[in-house]
């Protein structure tokens, strides 16, 4: 690949987008988490005293969404059966999904040990209706999501944090 240059200038990004055509190998994606390595991930990480990781790492699997979109939930985006307002469902309110065709994007749960599990951890810890669901970073998710994978015996690297939304 030659440097495309027009006198003393160059093009970096026409040289990275030809890279980007040129490489051999397409990008890959993140291995699947089976369900039973989300769920035995999730209750180890709430029993080792991180039920905030625990339900936001099951949250993202079952509902199908991006950690970013899991960290940004608030108390107010989340419908509880307890409301009257849902069934016997959860209902999750994003108000910034990562497609901006709509202005909210709503997702229905309705497996009954997640129902379950949200009503007991908003009794637990959503006394702020402002407050954050899931008040972590990113980073730290990745950290306890390393350290639960190596307890359950998992090699590190066969999963990341972009698997739970392959289930």
């Amino acid at each position: 690949l030659q440097k495309e240059s027009l006198g003393r200038r160059r093009y970096k990004a026409s040289s990275v987008l030809l890279q980007g055509f040129q490489s051999r190998s397409p990008p890959v994606s993140a291995e699947p988490l089976p369900d039973t390595v989300c769920y035995a991930w999730s209750m180890l990480m709430i029993m080792n005293g991180q039920p905030f990781v625990g339900m936001c790492g099951l949250i993202c699997f079952v509902a199908l969404l991006r950690i970013g979109e899991a960290l940004a939930l608030r108390w107010d985006d989340v419908i509880l059966p307890v409301h009257r307002k849902a069934g016997n469902f959860v209902c999750l309110i994003l108000k910034q999904p990562k497609c901006r065709e709509a202005g909210t994007e709503k997702v229905f749960l309705n497996n009954p040990l997640v129902v379950v599990l949200l009503v007991r951890f908003h009794a637990a810890y959503g006394s702020d209706p402002q407050g954050k669901v899931f008040p972590f970073s990113y980073s730290s998710f990745n950290s306890w999501l390393a350290k639960g994978l190596a307890q359950l015996s998992i090699p590190h690297g066969t999963y990341r944090s972009h698997s739970f939304r392959g289930g």
